[in-house]
């Protein structure tokens, strides 16, 4: 077998062994290159009269960094098949992103264009987060090179595989859409990239009674504050942290959202008794930036937030798993069951689409309770 800059060479190739996808590793023998594979972990199989390792527990990017100090390593019937011509990826967590250099460059000068059009930096950081665990997965791939089949590869064997979820996966999709649209002229077609279906999750929401119980329960005025606010106003907690003394106009009872999600403002009616407990609240604190600020300044910890809301749900007794999101929902929720037109709780809680706002209507139990059940029906036929 060939010997390439002193190192032998190691062939790398990919088929099934007990119903499962291998990697087989093919070397001139050597008892001491034996036993750098033996070290490794890897299998003997005698059926397929080579060593191999399971690609379900080895990925290529991990045998590559096994062996990459004492052999040569040859992949390149794997870059003959479309669709695995990439080194797979482990999850971002586990290992650290490794880019090529152009996808480096290439990712700096996307990040530059969404800051140019004023992109928040939480949709910055999810959509370059997104595009360096897709271009670490294809490190020895040009990105001009990337097919529709690559992406499909991707989505099933990276994010299938591994249980990532619907929604991380549409975030990358959505990232790569607008990365390819605006840095790349490539000939890739995204729309044609296999998608997840969507599934109807209905909101989880805390009953009036509930919510009730849990501010009977908060000792901290800023707590009780805080709480009161997102569910009577049904911020996003983003919002909440975020909300600023000017943002409150008391004299009119309105709190003003400045550049909610997707950029947009919008007014919201302040109960007398809420205008009543941030009052109360401001004299105590006194804050000098934000409206809710950390124990040593700055804006409050959105982690914080659902601790303590755990903590008073815990104290009330209340079995649900809690965070800040569902007292959004909640408001939603009750509005709609008091009578609230659904077009003005669109524009209450920033829905561009009242499509968002719709899935309210299949947890709301205002109309479903009168609703009778056939059981009802057999009950009577009997008396």
């Amino acid at each position: 077998m060939e010997i390439t800059s002193g190192k032998p060479l190691m062939k790398i190739d990919r088929t099934q062994h007990r119903e499962k996808p291998v990697f087989t590793l093919s070397f001139e023998y050597n008892p001491n290159l034996i036993g750098e594979v033996k070290g490794a972990k890897a299998r003997w199989s005698k059926t397929l009269n080579t060593w191999y390792f399971f690609e379900e527990e080895e990925n290529l990017a991990q045998i590559f960094e096994k062996f990459k100090l004492n052999f040569h390593i040859d992949y390149s019937s794997l870059k003959a098949q479309k669709t695995f011509a990439a080194l797979p990826y482990q999850k971002p967590n586990k290992l650290p992103i490794n880019l090529n250099s152009e996808a480096k460059n290439e990712l700096a000068k996307f990040e530059d264009i969404l800051q140019s059009r004023r992109y928040s930096q939480n949709t910055v950081g999810s959509y370059k987060s997104s595009l360096e665990v897709f271009f670490s997965y294809f490190q020895h791939k040009a990105i001009a090179d990337i097919t529709n089949e690559d992406v499909n590869y991707f989505m099933h064997n990276y994010m299938y595989k591994r249980g990532y979820s619907e929604v991380y996966q549409r975030q990358i999709i959505g990232a790569l859409k607008l990365f390819f649209a605006r840095r790349m002229g490539v000939s890739l077609d995204l729309e044609k990239v296999e998608t997840p279906r969507r599934r109807r999750s209905l909101p989880k929401v805390l009953s009036i009674e509930e919510i009730s119980k849990m501010l009977n329960c908060c000792t901290n005025i800023k707590h009780k504050t805080m709480i009161s606010l997102q569910y009577g106003c049904g911020l996003r907690v983003g919002e909440l942290v975020s909300l600023t003394p000017y943002n409150i106009d008391s004299t009119r009872g309105v709190l003003n959202v400045i550049s909610g999600k997707g950029k947009k403002d919008r007014r919201i009616k302040l109960p007398s008794d809420l205008v009543d407990l941030l009052r109360t609240y401001y004299k105590a604190y006194r804050p000098k930036v934000y409206l809710f600020e950390g124990q040593h300044g700055g804006m409050y910890s959105t982690t914080s937030i659902n601790k303590y809301l755990k903590n008073y749900a815990e104290r009330a007794k209340i079995n649900k798993s809690i965070n800040s999101h569902m007292l959004r929902h909640s408001y939603a929720t009750h509005l709609l069951e008091n009578g609230v037109d659904l077009r003005y709780i669109q524009e209450l809680l920033g829905h561009s689409s009242s499509k968002t706002t719709e899935i309210y209507t299949f947890v709301s139990s205002h109309k479903l309770t009168q609703i009778p059940s056939p059981f009802d029906f057999l009950n009577k036929k009997e008396k």
